[in-house]
C-alpha cells in the first residue's frame, strides 16, 4: 500500500513539474532585453552576441519549447527534410525593420531534430 501511494504521490509531482514553464538559464543573458528586440532592429541583440555565443552550449540539447521560452518565438522558422526544423533570430536588422541596410543580416540558425531538440546552432550571414 506505501508503495502505491509513493508511487501515486511521483506521478503527480511528476505531472506538475512538466506544466511549469522553465526555459534555459543563461549566464549574464538578459532573455527580456532579446524577447524585446525582435528581428533586431534595434541592436540590441548584436550588442548581445557575445553572451548568446557564450551559451550555446547550453541551448545544444535543449527542447524546442525550452529553447522557444528562453529567445522568444523566432523570427522565421523553417521546416526541413525528415521532421528536422530551423529556428532563425536576426541579429543585426532583418528585411521587415526600417533601418535594414544590409542584403545580408546576421542571423542565428538552430536546427531542431525530429524528435525537438536542438542539434545544431550556427551564425550566418547571407
Amino acid at each position: 500500500m506505501i508503495k502505491i501511494q509513493l508511487a501515486v504521490a511521483m506521478g503527480l509531482l511528476l505531472i506538475a513539474g512538466g506544466c511549469a514553464p522553465s526555459g534555459i538559464d543563461l549566464p549574464d543573458f538578459d532573455e527580456q532585453a532579446w524577447k524585446d528586440d525582435p528581428q533586431g532592429c534595434q541592436g540590441v541583440r548584436l550588442q548581445m552576441l557575445p553572451q548568446l555565443e557564450a551559451a550555446w552550449s547550453d541551448l545544444d540539447g535543449s527542447s524546442q519549447l525550452d529553447v522557444e521560452r528562453t529567445l522568444g518565438k523566432p523570427d522565421q522558422h523553417e521546416l526541413y527534410r525528415r521532421s528536422q526544423k530551423f529556428f532563425i533570430y536576426y541579429i543585426s536588422p532583418g528585411p521587415n525593420c526600417a533601418t535594414a541596410d544590409e542584403d545580408t543580416p546576421l542571423r542565428i540558425h538552430i536546427r531542431f531534430n525530429a524528435l525537438g531538440f536542438a542539434n545544431e546552432i550556427a551564425r550566418r550571414q547571407y
